[in-house]
């Protein structure tokens, strides 16, 4: 897909069709168009909570630093590699791409 590179500013919020439901420490989220089904880990569902509005990435990474204690550099790089994963699948939405 032709899409604009993720920055720390980039606007993201997850797709409001996606069904989702915790499991134990993860959280199941269901694409019904697709018929596929996604396990996030308690990282990843943290971020999916958060997402229900849109987010700033540099935001994101800031919260889950607080709350994780996890390097600036490896947080930014870990984030930015999930959402972009997350965005392929059709899980995320970019609202808006900032500088």
């Amino acid at each position: 897909m032709n899409h604009e590179l993720l920055t720390l500013s980039s606007l993201v919020r997850r797709c409001p069709d996606v069904l989702f439901t915790p499991l134990n420490e993860e959280l199941l989220a269901l694409d019904e168009a697709s018929g596929h089904c996604y396990s996030l880990n308690e990282v990843a569902g943290q971020l999916w909570q958060w997402m229900e509005n849109p987010q700033p990435i540099r935001e994101l990474c800031a919260r889950l630093q607080e709350e994780f204690q996890v390097e600036t550099q490896r947080c930014q790089r870990e984030v930015l590699e999930l959402l972009e994963g997350l965005r392929e699948a059709g899980l995320v939405e970019v609202e808006a791409h900032g500088a």
